[in-house]
């Protein structure tokens, strides 16, 4: 399990966390495997795009060719609009396959693992990076031996 990051301090708390422990650098654009490492499921108020609903806040676990790891947050509105997002996620972790329907199996998102695309996303001046899309698993080829057909 996860360390609480929304552990709350009291005034009188002492703190020492400088930061540097933290996995978070900005990765290039790009395709990454991922490790669902939290699922949040919360509540999104509504925007002038979405109706309120129900929310899934993700901690991704990315990790990068170069062996390190990096954490991304994605959040998954539980709307018709968004569906697409939703059927995509699950198939990326095995749960759904194209063409058919599946009933979303929260149990399953924490620990699985998946691959999806990544982009740099700029807002008021600050740069993070965004799960752009999901993607489907990469299909293995069979083990070809030597004299079987």
């Amino acid at each position: 399990m996860a360390e609480n990051t929304n552990a709350v301090f009291d005034w009188d708390d002492k703190i020492e966390d400088d930061g540097n422990s933290q996995d978070w650098v900005l990765l290039p654009a790009g395709e990454y495997e991922f490790t669902v490492e939290e699922l949040e499921k919360s509540w999104f108020d509504g925007s002038d795009n979405l109706p309120p609903c129900n929310m899934a806040v993700l901690t991704l676990k990315v990790k990068h060719p170069d062996g390190t790891t990096n954490r991304v947050w994605d959040r998954l509105f539980l709307v018709k609009k968004m569906e697409w997002k939703l059927s995509s996620f699950f198939r990326s972790i095995g749960v759904k396959q194209h063409g058919s329907s599946v009933t979303m199996d929260w149990n399953a998102v924490e620990g699985a693992t998946g691959r999806c695309k990544i982009v740099i996303d700029t807002y008021n001046g600050s740069k993070s990076n965004k799960v752009k899309s999901y993607l489907d698993p990469v299909a293995t080829k069979p083990k070809l031996e030597a004299g079987v057909f």
